[in-house]
């Protein structure tokens, strides 16, 4: 990992890792976006043109969700509506990049593709 946050002469704060420091910076800075509306375009149209089946999921630790995994899966299914092609899931335990997880994640996904 990069720590470019030494760079700058940054720690976090003692008991806490870099990834919560990044986090409750990303959480200040999401709260100043809210309500901004950053394109004219609408959220998430690539992802609700979708037509084939699609298969969402998410690591029930997913860094990028800043520690509300939940709720970022409500965001996408409230987005695209009631789709029966979109099936949504959280692994538990997993990240972002699912490191660890890997054939929990392959057991999913086959036995999706066999459902289809």
């Amino acid at each position: 990992m990069i720590e470019g946050w030494r760079t700058f002469g940054y720690a976090p704060p003692s008991g806490k890792s870099d990834a919560d420091m990044a986090r409750s910076h990303a959480e200040v800075f999401l709260e100043v976006l809210r309500g901004v509306r950053l394109s004219r375009r609408t959220r998430f149209r690539t992802v609700r043109a979708i037509k084939k089946p699609a298969l969402v999921l998410y690591g029930e630790n997913d860094e990028f969700c800043f520690g509300d995994v939940p709720r970022c899966v409500a965001i996408l299914a409230a987005a695209i509506g009631a789709k029966a092609n979109f099936e949504m899931g959280i692994l538990a335990g997993a990240g972002h990049g699912f490191r660890g997880f890997e054939e929990e994640l392959a057991t999913l996904i086959v036995d999706w593709m066999r459902a289809l």
